[in-house]
């Protein structure tokens, strides 16, 4: 019998548990990079979460409203479904967003929410990431980076003008 890649294990235990916790330095690096100062964290949890105020597991993003700047690392298994909420929310509040998702521009949430192929432009930017990110779990690196390469999506909030 073939021994299964690290790469495939990796998949196969993502599959069924898919929520890790991003390294502080590649949270704080991007943030700064990216001159993004979010106050909410939409995918955090009791255990981890990188700002103050966060929504867990139970409290369901999904249903919330994301009236300030906002930090989101999504699980694989409900990318497209937090990209569209993450897109929503930054049209509906005029709010800026920080998203570290994997890179695969192929798929229909980044053809939609980032690059609109039916109008032909950039909704979102778009920053690849060199390397793999080997992520958190219970507080310790994992064993293995990430399947796939990673990059941050932001969303800038539009500045009002000044009347005088």
């Amino acid at each position: 019998m073939k021994k299964k890649s690290k790469a495939v294990r990796h998949l196969s235990h993502i599959k069924r548990d898919d929520e890790y916790e991003t390294p502080t330095d590649v949270f704080k690096n991007g943030c700064k990079k990216h001159k993004i100062r979010p106050k909410l964290d939409v995918c955090g949890s009791r255990h981890h979460h990188k700002l103050r105020h966060y929504f867990g597991k139970n409290q369901d993003a999904l249903s919330k409203d994301w009236k300030k700047d906002f930090w989101m690392n999504p699980p694989y298994s409900k990318v497209g479904k937090f990209m569209k909420k993450a897109y929503e929310e930054h049209k509906k509040w005029n709010v800026s967003g920080i998203i570290l998702v994997y890179s695969k521009t192929d798929t229909k949430w980044f053809n939609r929410y980032v690059y609109d192929q039916v109008k032909d432009k950039w909704v979102g930017e778009f920053y690849p990431i060199e390397g793999r990110i080997n992520f958190w779990r219970n507080g310790k690196k994992t064993e293995y980076p990430a399947p796939y390469p990673s990059c941050f999506i932001v969303y800038r909030k539009k500045r009002s003008r000044k009347r005088y």
